[in-house]
């Protein structure tokens, strides 16, 4: 299992000029020179993640400026190449050097048409109160909302993937109780982890035949209430529902660095009240932040701070950044994730949580709130009912744990899946979620 916290610790500057003039084979070259010769445990575990990074890397940075400018123009075919230069300047790009050339994400042509104008398709029309809308006003106007969710997930390993008679395992996430989500009911054949547990599963066992699928189904309810929230009621201290966890780095991802110690202290300005400072770390976020699809998780060295550094993230990398500024600050906050149930499909989500007395706690989810004034002043402190909470925390083992590194080491959304002699990759299963219904109570 690699030793993901130690992608926060410092690496020799060889090895770094040749990650960032993208030499990959040359950097594997020395990292091998280095776990050769006798050098201290730490910067072994250092050069071992590193080793991971300049592995997989360059596979996620598929296209080249040439590809780039192609896919975007096949949709806009007016976008200009300067755009795109422009684009690799301010951040909003996601590439890097891959042997001495920029190479860029393979998602990236589908985040500059969210954020970037120039990218996106011509408007077609339409408008109006959608979905979202229509729930934000009626909880605005009745105090809150609540629907029963019904949701089936199905994990299948693909043919030729494992040889038949191979054990395979294998892990579905499930929905975990909180002050929001309750009435759980679970049908499957898997062993199902403990309520309170932090990532929340089903997990399998079984030898391989064709068309092996595990599968689970449940249904919630979700109850989301409209707080008044007054900031002359907000008031410090906690209830026994914080931990320590809550208001601790947790490494190499939700780091107090100098720098987030830094930029903290200049959002905040000396405001003391707590409501007001999450508050402030949410808008920074929202003007500074904008959205755009990642590279695998695994691939970053601290994701908070590369959102604050980049201008950029998706919902997760942005919930980071806003946990660790609020625990920096002394503002209990925390990781909540799964799915979100919209328009008749399911999709990955994630999201953050802070502690403000008198409410307890509340929630922030940044990078839902594009839709205008209304959605940016609800989702500070509020989330719509149409998701599913699965995780409350992030980076932690299952129960049972994996015995290899997980596709995801952090979260848990997709399913995971090994034999005794490796994990399975996105290669070799397929996971389809399906939203079966949604009643509105």
């Amino acid at each position: 299992m690699l030793p993901y916290e130690a992608l926060a610790y410092a690496l020799p500057e060889n090895i770094l000029t040749l990650k960032y003039s993208g030499r990959f084979e040359d950097e594997l070259r020395l990292i091998d020179e280095y776990l050769g010769r006798r050098i201290p445990d730490a910067l072994r575990r250092a050069l071992l993640c590193e080793k991971f990074l300049a592995q997989t890397l360059p596979g996620e940075y598929t296209l080249s400026f040439d590809d780039a400018l192609a896919e975007l123009r096949a949709v806009r075919p007016d976008f200009k190449a300067e755009t795109l230069r422009r684009m690799m300047d301010d951040g909003r790009a996601e590439w890097r050097m891959v042997n001495c050339e920029p190479m860029f994400h393979e998602d990236f042509p589908a985040s500059a048409r969210i954020n970037t104008p120039e990218a996106r398709k011509p408007d077609a029309g339409g408008g109006g109160e959608n979905e979202t809308d229509r729930t934000i006003r009626e909880m605005k106007e009745n105090g809150s909302y609540a629907v029963r969710l019904t949701v089936e997930h199905k994990l299948s390993i693909d043919d030729g993937a494992v040889e038949p008679g191979t054990q395979v395992r294998a892990w579905l996430p499930l929905p975990i109780p909180t002050d929001t989500q309750s009435e759980i009911e679970i049908s499957t054949d898997g062993v199902i982890s403990p309520p309170d547990g932090a990532q929340r599963t089903a997990y399998f066992e079984a030898p391989y035949r064709p068309g092996l699928t595990f599968s689970v189904k449940y249904n919630l309810t979700r109850r989301q209430i409209r707080h008044d929230l007054d900031p002359a009621k907000a008031v410090p201290g906690f209830d026994e529902s914080v931990t320590e966890d809550d208001l601790s780095e947790q490494q190499p991802h939700i780091r107090f660095t100098p720098y987030l110690r830094a930029l903290a202290d200049e959002i905040r300005g000396g405001e003391t009240n707590p409501l007001i400072t999450a508050k402030k770390f949410y808008d920074w976020i929202l003007e500074n932040c904008v959205y755009s699809y990642m590279r695998s998780y695994s691939l970053i060295e601290s994701i908070a701070e590369f959102a604050a550094l980049n201008g950029r993230g998706d919902c997760g990398v942005q919930a980071l950044l806003f946990i660790a500024l609020c625990r920096i600050s002394g503002i209990p906050a925390g990781w909540e994730s799964g799915h979100t149930c919209k328009h008749g499909r399911i999709s990955s989500h994630d999201w953050a949580r802070f502690y403000c007395a008198p409410w307890g706690w509340l929630f922030c989810d940044p990078t839902n709130a594009d839709g205008g004034r209304l959605t940016r002043e609800f989702y500070f402190g509020h989330v719509d009912p149409r998701r599913i909470a699965c995780n409350r925390r992030f980076q932690t083992d299952f129960s049972p744990a994996c015995r290899f590194d997980r596709l995801d080491p952090y979260d848990s959304q997709s399913g995971e899946a090994e034999t005794d002699a490796r994990k399975l990759t996105y290669k070799d299963v397929t996971s389809k979620r399906t939203l079966i219904s949604t009643e509105i109570l």
